[in-house]
């Protein structure tokens, strides 16, 4: 397996890339797996969530992302609000991955539904400009 990330990241929201490509067999990757949703007007698989984590556990764990994320200084105690939304080639062999997630200031338990609709509608246009400059 290969893969590109790239990221954008601002003080308490990013935005990331990845592009993986296999050597497996046609197939290898998918996407079945995850629920299609409407973004712009448009069908994609893609899931979404609220994940609390305190500074010791993000201390604690090793992933790299995270250790990417970290070294941006993007805020991400005590929450983040994530949608993470997958594209697979026709044979299965490449997959595109969009990861865009924002700091909810006091955690999932009190985020409020006019932070979700802000999220949503960011997430949207971020999706809007990515089809309009292609």
């Amino acid at each position: 397996m290969n893969f590109s990330t790239a990221g954008y990241f601002a003080e308490n929201q990013f935005v990331t890339v990845q592009v993986e490509t296999t050597s497996g067999g046609a197939g290898t990757l998918t996407d079945k797996n995850y629920p299609v949703v409407e973004i712009s007007g448009e069908e994609f698989r893609a899931r979404e969530a609220c994940i609390d984590m305190s500074q010791e556990e993000l201390d604690a764990d090793d992933d790299p992302m995270f250790e990417f994320i970290e070294d941006q200084k993007v805020q991400i105690v005590p929450a983040m609000q994530a949608v993470q939304l997958v594209v697979i080639n026709d044979d299965g062999t490449a997959q595109g991955t969009i990861l865009f997630m924002r700091n909810v200031p006091g955690g999932c338990e009190v985020m409020s539904p006019e932070f979700k609709a802000e999220f949503d509608a960011a997430f949207e246009r971020f999706i809007e400009s990515v089809r309009a400059a292609n």
